[in-house]
């Protein structure tokens, strides 16, 4: 039987992992941490998208969780569609865009390219495809909405609470202070900026953001 790359890599790690009574063949499915580290992802971003749906699991009678092999080789195809034609390195500095919104998606994306800031400007149209192009790509900046089917913004950040310290997030909502909190609220060090019309306050923060990195990349 002929096995797609991402197959042979989970039979792999299930070779080293799995006693030898239960076969590969009889266990068609991945620990939390092995399928983290085939999706290049967190721990806590596995652990997400297995409690949002996104990956079929469930939990053994220990309390463990188990994963299916399926759902993260689907996850696996969903990355390679995500990221086609961006590479691994877009560019010196990369500016991810997370927002539903397509028109004010392209608009943003518009609006910051004519700042002429020296970054590429990815985007995603969700939290979900935001994890994968972080996972995949590494964005020094990521500006996100809240609000957003399926992953929204803030389940992504809670998820990204272990890279805060060297990624640089800015939320741009409709929002208020009260729905904010209401919904579990945002780290102490992201700054909000509302819609419809963030932009002057953006252009500042991504200017003197993108001025650290450098500093920023030196002390890690």
């Amino acid at each position: 039987m002929t096995r797609t790359l991402a197959e042979t890599g989970i039979m792999s790690i299930l070779r080293g992992t799995v006693p030898r009574r239960d076969s590969v063949d009889q266990k068609p499915f991945v620990t939390t941490r092995e399928a983290a580290r085939l999706l290049n992802v967190s721990l806590r971003t596995v652990q997400l998208w297995a409690e949002n749906g996104i990956l079929n699991a469930w939990k053994t009678a220990g309390g463990h969780r188990r994963i299916s092999v399926e759902s993260v080789n689907r996850i696996r195809g969903e990355q390679l569609r995500v990221t086609d034609g961006y590479g691994n390195t877009p560019g010196p500095s990369t500016i991810l865009l997370v927002e539903d919104d397509p028109v004010f998606r392209e608009f943003c994306k518009l609006k910051i390219a004519s700042w002429q800031l020296g970054a590429s400007v990815i985007t995603a149209r969700d939290g979900f495809e935001g994890l994968l192009l972080i996972g995949r790509l590494n964005p020094q900046i990521v500006i996100t909405d809240l609000r957003m089917p399926g992953l929204d913004g803030f389940q992504m950040i809670r998820s990204l609470q272990s890279t805060l310290k060297r990624m640089h997030i800015i939320v741009i909502t409709g929002l208020n202070d009260h729905q904010i909190e209401q919904s579990g609220g945002l780290p102490q060090n992201v700054p909000v900026l509302r819609k419809p019309d963030p932009f002057g306050q953006l252009e500042e923060l991504l200017r003197m953001k993108l001025e650290l990195l450098p500093r920023a990349r030196g002390a890690l």
